[in-house]
């Protein structure tokens, strides 16, 4: 502490010089102050206060250093810690966005597969149910044809009257010829 010791002496030197000065130019006479009685009185005062106070100042003076550089450090490490986690946070930000553009790409991947699976199986119920209609609408088409041959079978069979014979000799020159 060789440096609070240089400015207590620098201190004292200058208050003389200010003591000195303030005597030397007052109108009164020198003779007729008490001036350098209390001046002397004072800087004794000071000694005296240096003596006994000066280590209990150094102390509460070092003390408040090394309170401010510890507080000083803590709020550095604060400071550090806060910009390590405020580093993490932006990283994690953008893994989260990285995933979030991950996880959006392969939903529109996953959509479009769907969309083709679901519009080939539409094609493929479409051309079932084409098919199906299509053999239904054949069958219909071939219950009427029976049925109005049937109609018209008994209309003619009602108009014309053959015999069981002449009915087995057409049934069977058709099923010769057939």
């Amino acid at each position: 502490m060789q440096g609070w010791e240089d400015k207590m002496g620098r201190f004292l030197l200058i208050f003389c010089v200010f003591v000195f000065s303030f005597v030397c130019a007052s109108e009164a006479g020198f003779e007729q102050s008490d001036f350098i009685e209390r001046t002397i009185n004072f800087i004794i005062f000071l000694a005296i206060l240096w003596f006994f106070a000066a280590d209990k100042v150094k102390e509460i003076f070092t003390a408040r250093r090394k309170a401010i550089a510890s507080k000083f450090s803590l709020i550095q490490d604060e400071e550090k810690k806060i910009k390590k986690e405020r580093e993490d946070a932006e990283r994690l930000l953008v893994d989260a966005k990285n995933k979030a553009a991950e996880i959006i790409s392969m939903a529109k991947k996953e959509c479009f597969l769907i969309d083709q699976q679901y519009n080939a199986r539409l094609e493929n119920d479409v051309r079932n149910l084409n098919r199906n209609f299509e053999e239904l609408l054949l069958q219909e088409k071939r219950k009427v044809l029976q049925v109005e041959l049937n109609e018209a079978f008994k209309r003619a069979s009602r108009e014309i009257k053959v015999s069981r014979d002449t009915y087995f000799e057409i049934l069977s020159s058709g099923v010769r010829n057939g």
